[in-house]
């Protein structure tokens, strides 16, 4: 055997062996010293290292996977995208779950939805991610609410992105002026403040300009509002350090033309949790914000105090169907009242925090719709203001390099300019007061299909419908606390104001009138009737008695058992069609004429008792 030739070859193998290993631990040191740097939020510094490391080794996953997290560190996302994208193609294990769920969160943010919705569903142990279930929710709404018809529609559009952050509009039409707070720096513990803008003579907005030092401090200013006249101001400052950040709302009046010292609010409104976002009513009296605080319905709800002639009233969490369990945020209240816009991240968004409307009924809000895609998208919409047919909002975006939230300025087109072939319009209000009011409506018995009905309430308070082919359709609008009215549709009047009558505890079904001396139910009545079954359904709350009605022929005794039998009939046939739970049915006879018309059809009536 030669043993020279067997120790060259074993010479050789040990070289290449070290050579191998001595490689390997090189990569691996290098990786480990780039996590050092990562560690200390050195992220430059990072990067060289994890690059050397993976030209050593090319499928080496951990430095492939820091160098992705270092790169979304420093907002470069397009080398995030590029170093995660990598780890997928080598076929990475360890971390394959966190990366799928950032890339799905990327692509769904920049509008890449369906792209967004292959990685997140690809993700292994969903469990370990508690945004994924909102972002699956978000994109499955998004998919399916694409082609509705949003509440708003825009002639045109500009933005302000002066500063890394600028939100929390408020549009002081008096001053012709947009306040807003902005912070120059992405650091969280940068200076914020409050600004506003004006227009050139060109229509062009102006640089912005800070408000003074009596307002802006050391603190952070924010989310300013002020009453219709200018001359009551309210604002939110923090103490921000390391363990919390405290907010609270503070005023100034206008004397004699001069801001007076800003004061605290007292504890009626603030509290010792977060109290900001604050929005006044037109007329000063109403003080709208936003709190954590315990007793409302989620993380951050909105809540309400009104001015009285000894101070601000304790804040209540506003009625109705605005706070949730999420986060309900930002509110406005339009000039007449009558239109309540706030942000939320509610289920039904098109992603993260949307825009809604709901309908203020008397301090009750509800009937609460997105506002669709024309303001909405896949990323965060926090705040929302509107003024003389124009609209401000703040728009955030995560993955922006230089601007994280900006303020999108639109003029409104309004809705009715859409050319759909038949238009109603309705102004309906308070018979009594005259108050403009916002109900439901719905059609009845309609063979129309529903894409070609839409609703819209512009920011006057009028209602627009448009459909096709609608004459002679019924309408139905419901509102709490009122009788139920119902419209036949004629395109011979498309302008129309009805008039809502105030829930009494009875009220005459004026459709009903029945033949002398019969108690049976022609087409048109039980026509009548299932719009009636429609408004039953949606006040299941209410308990109603059936009363049946008779003119004055006749005998006592008889005319007990006639009405009896109207009442049956209608209590029958309403109650034959499921669902509804909450009726009696009684007979008056000739009892409780009507006073105006005594011995007429018009006694032989139904009438609902709410009980």
């Amino acid at each position: 055997m030669n043993y020279k030739l067997l120790i060259n070859f074993i010479l050789i193998f040990f070289f290449f062996e070290s050579t191998v290993l001595s490689k390997d631990k090189k990569y691996e040191k290098l990786y480990l010293k780039g996590n050092e740097f990562f560690k200390i939020g050195e992220f430059d510094d990072a990067i060289t290292y994890f690059k050397k490391a993976i030209n050593l080794n090319s499928s080496y996953c951990p430095a492939i996977y820091k160098l992705g997290l270092s790169y979304k560190k420093l907002h470069d996302f397009k080398s995030f995208v590029d170093a995660f994208e990598n780890y997928e193609d080598v076929l990475c294990k360890k971390f394959d779950d966190e990366v799928k769920f950032q890339l799905g969160e990327y692509h769904f943010l920049n509008g890449r939805i369906s792209l967004s919705q292959k990685y997140l569903n690809g993700i292994s142990e969903k469990e370990n991610f508690p945004l994924l279930s909102k972002y699956l929710i978000d994109i499955s709404y998004y998919l399916n609410h694409q082609f509705d018809s949003s509440l708003f529609y825009f002639e045109s559009k500009s933005s302000i992105s002066h500063y890394a952050f600028q939100y929390s509009p408020f549009i002081n039409s008096s001053l012709n002026r947009i306040y807003f707070t902005g912070r120059e720096g992405m650091n969280l513990f940068d200076d914020e403040d409050i600004f506003y803008i004006e227009k050139d003579k060109y229509d062009s907005w102006k640089t912005p300009n800070k408000l003074s030092s009596k307002i802006n401090t050391q603190n952070n200013e924010g989310s300013i509002s002020f009453s219709s006249n200018s001359k009551f101001m309210v604002y939110t400052s923090c103490e921000l350090n390391f363990k919390k950040n405290s907010c609270d709302l503070f005023y100034s009046e206008m004397i004699d033309g001069i801001w007076t010292i800003p004061k605290k609010m007292d504890q009626n409104i603030n509290s010792k949790y977060w109290d900001s976002q604050p929005n006044l009513s037109s007329n000063g009296n109403i003080l709208f914000f936003v709190s954590n605080r315990p007793g409302g319905q989620g993380g951050r709800d909105i809540w309400y105090s009104i001015r009285t002639k000894v101070g601000w009233s304790l804040a209540k969490n506003l009625s109705g169907e605005v706070n949730t369990e999420f986060d309900d945020i930002a509110p406005f209240i339009s000039e007449n009242m009558l239109d309540f816009y706030f942000s939320s991240n509610r289920t039904n968004s098109f992603g993260g925090f949307d825009i809604y409307r709901a309908s203020n009924y008397n301090m009750d809000f509800g009937n609460v719709n997105n506002l669709g895609l024309e303001i909405n998208n896949q990323l965060d919409q926090s705040s929302f203001v509107m003024s003389d047919g124009m609209v401000v909002y703040t728009e955030e975006n995560i993955f922006n390099s230089t601007v994280k939230s900006k303020l999108i300025i639109g003029k409104i087109n309004p809705v009715i300019d859409k050319d759909l072939s038949y238009h109603l319009s309705f102004l309906v209000i308070d018979s009594l007061t005259k108050k403009i009011l916002r109900p439901n409506i719905t059609l009845i018995n309609s063979k129309i299909n529903d894409s070609l009905f839409t609703i819209d309430f512009n920011y006057e308070g009028r209602i627009y419908i448009e459909m096709q082919n609608l004459e002679g359709e019924n309408l139905l609008f419901n509102l709490k606390g009122y009788e139920p009215k119902i419209i036949k549709s004629q395109k011979e009047k498309t302008h129309s104001i009805v008039l809502m009558n105030r829930m009494k505890n009875y009220f005459v079904l004026e459709n009903i009138y029945f033949d002398f001396d019969k108690y049976n139910l022609n087409v048109e009545v039980k026509k009548y009737l299932d719009i009636i079954y429609t408004w039953l359904l949606k006040n299941q709350n209410l308990k109603i008695e059936i009363g049946g009605h008779t003119d004055d022929f006749g005998g006592d005794v008889y005319n007990i058992n006639l009405s009896l039998k109207r009442a049956y009939s209608v209590y029958e046939y309403l109650t034959s069609k499921g669902g509804v739970d909450n009726l009696s049915y009684k007979g008056y006879g000739n009892t409780k004429p009507r006073e105006d018309e005594v011995k007429n059809s018009k006694n032989r009536r139904i009438e609902f008792k709410i009980l």
